[in-house]
């Protein structure tokens, strides 16, 4: 049994060790790069969040929530997550969130996490600056959707 104990212990220092090397790379990155995260995890996480609700009043929260972010910046980000899921957005931010929300929710626990997930950084990467590599984004996505967004 002391076996195990420890063994769970170290299980745990270890993820706690992720998660402050997580917390320190995020912390270290320009305001830019941060708000490119927030903004691509917080707006899906929005769709999701109202996904029983009409694609206006989606558009109302995310105004309110990013009030910096252009509304065709968010479609531009709609419009890559689709792509990415090889499907097209269509020429309305309306549609394109009645969309996206169609392949959100087609599957439950781990596929809709994962779905989710990858959504939000298809988004970060449209609002992120050029300079910004994809393995950063896709290693702090998480980080941010715990820390920021989840609450």
């Amino acid at each position: 049994m002391a076996f195990l104990s420890k063994f769970l212990k170290k299980i745990g220092l270890f993820f706690k060790g992720l998660f402050n090397a997580a917390k320190k790379a995020y912390e270290n990155l320009p305001e830019e790069q941060q708000q490119a995260l927030l903004q691509g995890s917080g707006v899906i996480a929005l769709i999701n969040d109202m996904y029983d609700d009409a694609p206006d009043l989606i558009i109302s929260a995310i105004r309110e929530k990013f009030p910096n972010l252009p509304l065709d910046t968010v479609m531009a980000g709609i419009n890559e997550a689709l792509k990415g899921f090889g499907i097209d957005a269509g020429q309305t931010l309306v549609g394109a969130i009645e969309k996206l929300k169609e392949k959100l929710h087609i599957g439950e626990g781990k596929t809709w996490a994962a779905t989710s997930e990858m959504a939000a950084k298809f988004f970060a990467i449209v609002v992120a600056p050029k300079d910004m590599k994809y393995a950063r984004i896709a290693a702090l996505m998480e980080y941010v959707y715990q820390t920021f967004i989840k609450k």
